[in-house]
This record gives structure tokens, C-alpha cells and sequence, in this order.
């Protein structure tokens, strides 16, 4: 678990924010404008750039924890509303006979937690 806390130590100050196709930060989701205008980075683009958007961290962390051979899975969670369908991606992690989640984008819910 050790190196596991190290990895969120490295990446748990990335800033919330996308970049659209034209390389412009925005540092929030704004409806139409994101469906038309977003572009996923790299995992390199990420760590240079210091901002992310929960799918991006998902796929930081999903290298992360391939490259180490950890099992994880990655949720996609949508909210129906009358306005919108708001989303958060998570990973998943077992090890050591315990279920975790590993959040690096949720401000409010940032860390490793056990279940």
C-alpha cells in the first residue's frame, strides 16, 4: 500500500479543468460547449499540465495500476436529472483482502478508501 499512497501523493494536487481542441484551459464543465470542445489528454499531457477531469485521472491512475499488475475496475456513474446527465468516473482497487476507492478528482472526496 505503500507505493499505492505514494502514486495519490503525486497526483492529488492536479488541478479540476479541460482543455479544449484548440489547447484552451477551462476550469468548468459548461454543456454544450465541453460536447463539442473537449479533447482527452495523454497521461503525460496531464502530469505537465497540472489539470484534469475525472476520466482523465481515471486513465492516470488505470496506467498506474496496470503497469504494477494491481486488479482495479473503473465505474462510470451518471445522475439522471430534468436538466443533464452529471457523471463521475472512480477506480477500484483489491488488495490485501479489502475493496478501495481511489479518488483524485472528487475535491470533496479525495483519498485511498477502504472498504
Amino acid at each position: 500500500m505503500k507505493d499505492i499512497k505514494q502514486f495519490f501523493q503525486e497526483i492529488k494536487d492536479i488541478n479540476y479543468g479541460w482543455y479544449d481542441k484548440k489547447g484552451n484551459l477551462h476550469k468548468k464543465l459548461k454543456g454544450e460547449n465541453f460536447v463539442k470542445l473537449y479533447r482527452m489528454q495523454n497521461t503525460k499531457s496531464i502530469k505537465k499540465n497540472n489539470h484534469a477531469i475525472c476520466w482523465e485521472m481515471c486513465e492516470l491512475e488505470r496506467e498506474y495500476f496496470s503497469k504494477r499488475n494491481i486488479p482495479y475496475k473503473t465505474l462510470f456513474i451518471i445522475l439522471r436529472r430534468e436538466k443533464g446527465y452529471p457523471c463521475h468516473t472512480l477506480l477500484t482497487f483489491y488488495k490485501n483482502d479489502k475493496y478501495y476507492w481511489f479518488e483524485a478528482s472528487w475535491d470533496k472526496k479525495k483519498g485511498i478508501h477502504e472498504y
